[in-house]
C-alpha cells in the first residue's frame, strides 16, 4: 500500500489483495472489474471504469503476467503496485500510462531492462525495483527525467552506470544489500 497516497483521490481507487480473508467485503464492482488467477483476466466493466482509476494495488496476487491490453485503458492512473508477484516483463502498454507517479514493481522476477518505462518517463517521480532478479539498473530508468526516489535493494548490483548523472531531480537513491553499495 502506498504510505502517503493522496486520500481524497476522485475515481475508484483499488487495492486488491488476493489473501484478503473475506472477498464478499469487497463491493460488487470491483469485484466484477476482473478475475485474479496467476493472470488478471479483464472483464467489460474495465472498459468502460477501467479510465477513472487513479490508484492499482496488485499485491501478492501471484501473478505471472499482466494481460497487454489492461493498462491500455488506465490513462489517469498515477500509483501502479505490482510487488510480490512472479512478473518477469512488464506489459508493453505501460508506457500509456502518461500520469503514472509512482510504479512499485518490487519483489518480481524482472531479469532484463524496463522498455516500457520510456513513454511514462517525464510523469514517473518514484520507482522501487528492489528484490528483482536485475544486475543492473536499467538504462530506461535514467531516461525518467523527474524520477526523485529511486529504491533497487537486493538486486546483485555490481556497478551503476554514468546514466545517473542524468536524473537530475533525484533526491533519494536506496541500495541497500546490493554487493558494493
Amino acid at each position: 500500500m502506498w504510505k502517503d497516497a493522496d486520500k481524497d483521490t476522485k475515481g475508484p481507487s483499488f487495492l486488491i489483495d488476493k489473501d484478503a480473508p473475506d472477498v464478499k467485503n469487497k463491493c460488487q464492482f470491483h469485484r466484477e472489474m476482473f478475475t485474479i488467477t496467476d493472470t488478471l483476466v479483464i472483464n467489460p466493466l474495465w472498459d468502460t471504469y477501467g479510465h477513472m482509476v487513479r490508484q492499482l494495488t496488485l499485491e501478492k496476487c501471484g501473478l505471472k503476467s499482466l494481460p497487454e491490453s489492461m493498462l491500455g485503458f488506465l490513462d489517469k492512473l498515477e500509483n501502479l503496485s505490482l510487488s510480490q508477484n512472479s512478473l518477469e516483463t512488464l506489459p508493453a502498454d505501460i508506457g500509456n500510462c502518461s500520469n503514472l507517479i509512482r510504479l512499485d514493481v518490487s519483489h518480481n522476477l524482472l531479469k532484463a531492462g524496463l522498455d516500457t518505462l520510456n513513454k511514462c518517463s517525464t510523469s514517473l517521480k518514484f520507482l522501487n525495483i528492489s528484490h528483482n532478479l536485475l544486475k543492473k539498473i536499467p538504462e530506461q530508468v535514467f531516461e525518467c527525467s523527474n524520477l526523485a526516489e529511486l529504491t533497487a535493494n537486493h538486486i546483485a548490483l555490481i556497478e551503476i552506470s554514468p546514466s545517473i548523472g542524468k536524473l537530475v531531480e533525484l533526491r533519494t537513491l536506496s541500495l541497500e544489500g546490493n554487493r558494493q553499495y
